[in-house]
């Protein structure tokens, strides 16, 4: 969606040397999202910010306090997060090693980007940082059904001296009719930096404290989501130099995760299975993990390696990754390669884009995976996407084809923990997908999907229509201080298989979904009101678990300077 929220003016204000931020790679900059443009986009889950992408699927079983977890070409384990170059791990063991991108605090993020690679997304988010020793303040304020409420503050300034401080804090609550599903969340972060000329050191921290309601299964009351109420922490020490979009840059950082559960005790003995739901108290799961990144910008090329060093289950494990790109406006390309021995995994991914005139070009990436324990053919996967595109005026308008080789899925075991792997055949898809404006300021952004075959977590027909308004008004309001988005969304996915115990395959019923959003800025105030599942109609997003009937959400998002 287009960011029509201007800039702050900062030219009366003293800028600092900004702290490091992480490497955000990529040749494609289609999904990529300022900080003003998250918060625009309604998006309060990562999961819900990478619906917009063609060939994902996110599943949720109720509101925002629910798991939600999203499919890449049918695959729940085809995503991986780097936060300000720290790659995030799933530490609930609820989840099965699988993200609840609930867990990822999109709302402290500055930038969020997505390398499209074929085999798997590598979403790429920078924290905010702020530079000006002018004090500034952002605070949001939500209400809506489900007794829903939602909190934000912000405060960050530099002092002259180079010197950084920041803090903030997230708290939620909401409750659910029917099935239950209802929870609260209180998150906080903290920074500390310093930071003159190429040189800058911080340290980062956010804390979080989910506590989430058991969740029924409509059919069988006495099956469904345990309650759960655990404590995540997300910690780095950082030295930098440079900047990774220009330049020479290197980074030391020294990261630590952290997973706590305190749900109270079920009853039931602790698990053999240490990858099985855990019902006793105080439970702590950590890893840490150790960063030495440098890179170069040269003529357009990019060049960069890293050596990740992990530490967890009394194990240390070495990884290194490398890469290399080239970005003109009429060539561009990218290459990735990594070797990652906690996992046994080795991947390798090309990335390429030729611009043929002004208005056509064509694209495409190609992926293959190895699993270093078993070198048989089985354990390795190759998976493609190739695409073309043409732009009339504002309007770029796009196709192709993607596809993976056969592959053994893992189940979604924090919906049912009964569901067992099982294999699925290859998959080949083709996509459609426009972006841009359409007449004056009505603009869209659009995909569709189809799949020669339905399977597990890939719906055979999926698309996803944005229309939308976003005008400043410049003609009324010469000084920029106005600003008002209106949008209409429609989602539509047909039938979709979850796996279940023995291979065995339980599927929601077809269905399209409207939602809307409003949005109007007077100076530094944003007044917000998102209304999804306008009809009221009756759906699964994950079977057995029924979504509300009309869910609103509106409130508030104000900042000031001090």
């Amino acid at each position: 969606m287009r960011d029509s929220v201007p800039v702050r003016d900062t030219m009366a204000e003293s800028l600092q040397s900004p702290l490091a931020r992480g490497e955000m790679p990529g040749i494609e900059h289609v999904f990529w999202w300022s900080r003003d443009a998250i918060f625009q986009s309604g998006a309060q889950t990562l999961a819900e910010l990478l619906e917009v992408i063609p060939g994902v699927t996110s599943f949720r079983s109720g509101g925002l306090s629910s798991p939600a977890v999203i499919a890449y070409l049918g695959d729940i384990t085809r995503l991986r997060v780097f936060y300000d170059g720290i790659e995030m791990a799933p530490l609930d063991p609820r989840t099965g090693g699988v993200f609840d991108l609930v867990e990822i605090p999109l709302w402290t993020a500055e930038e969020v980007r997505v390398e499209r690679a074929a085999g798997e997304l590598r979403i790429h988010m920078r924290s905010w940082r702020t530079q000006a020793t002018t004090p500034v303040s952002r605070v949001d304020v939500y209400t809506g059904d489900e007794n829903s409420n939602l909190y934000r503050g912000f405060f960050g300034r530099r002092f002259r001296n180079g010197a950084a401080m920041q803090v903030g804090a997230q708290q939620y609550s909401t409750s659910s009719r029917g099935s239950g599903g209802g929870g609260d969340e209180l998150t906080l972060l903290a920074r500390a930096g310093w930071a003159r000329g190429p040189w800058s050191a911080d340290a980062f921290v956010a804390r979080g404290r989910r506590a989430r309601e058991s969740q029924a299964r409509t059919a069988n009351p006495n099956d469904g989501i345990p309650a759960l109420d655990g404590r995540r922490t997300d910690a780095y020490v950082r030295a930098g130099y440079g900047d990774p979009d220009r330049g020479t840059w290197a980074q030391l950082i020294a990261g630590s995760m952290a997973f706590q559960e305190t749900t109270p005790n079920s009853g039931a003995p602790p698990p053999i299975d240490s990858t099985a739901p855990i019902p006793s108290p105080d439970t702590l799961r950590s890893r840490a993990q150790y960063v030495a990144t440098a890179g170069t910008i040269i003529a357009g090329f990019r060049v960069s390696a890293a050596n990740r060093v992990q530490v967890f289950n009394r194990h240390t494990f070495m990884g290194q990754s490398a890469r290399i790109g080239f970005d003109r406006p009429r060539v561009a390309f990218s290459a990735f390669g990594e070797r990652a021995p906690q996992d046994s995994t080795t991947r390798a991914d090309i990335t390429g884009r030729i611009n043929l005139t002004r208005a056509i070009w064509v694209g495409g990436s190609a992926a293959q995976r190895w699993d270093d324990a078993d070198r048989t053919n089985a354990a390795d996967l190759f998976a493609y996407r190739a695409e073309a595109g043409v732009r009339i005026r504002r309007l770029a308008i796009s196709g192709g084809i993607l596809g993976r080789d056969s592959t053994l899925l893992v189940p979604a075991t924090v919906f049912n923990t009964d569901a067992a792997a099982a294999t699925d055949g290859a998959a080949v898809g083709s996509f459609v997908a426009l972006n841009g404006g359409l007449w004056r300021d009505i603009n869209v952004q659009a995909h569709g999907v189809m799949w020669d075959t339905e399977g597990p977590y890939r719906p055979r027909y999926q698309s996803r229509v944005q229309l939308y308004l976003a005008t400043r008004w410049l003609s009324r309001f010469p000084s920029g201080n106005f600003g008002f988005l209106a949008s209409g969304i429609h989602d539509y996915r047909s039938s979709t298989c979850f796996l279940e115990a023995a291979g065995a395959c339980e599927s929601t019923a077809g269905t399209g979904i409207i939602s809307t959003l409003v949005e109007v800025r007077i100076l530094n105030a944003v007044l917000s009101w998102k209304f999804v599942n306008t009809q009221l109609a009756v759906y699964e997003r994950v079977p057995g678990f029924r979504m509300a009937r009309g869910s609103q959400l509106y409130g508030v998002r104000w900042e000031f300077t001090n």
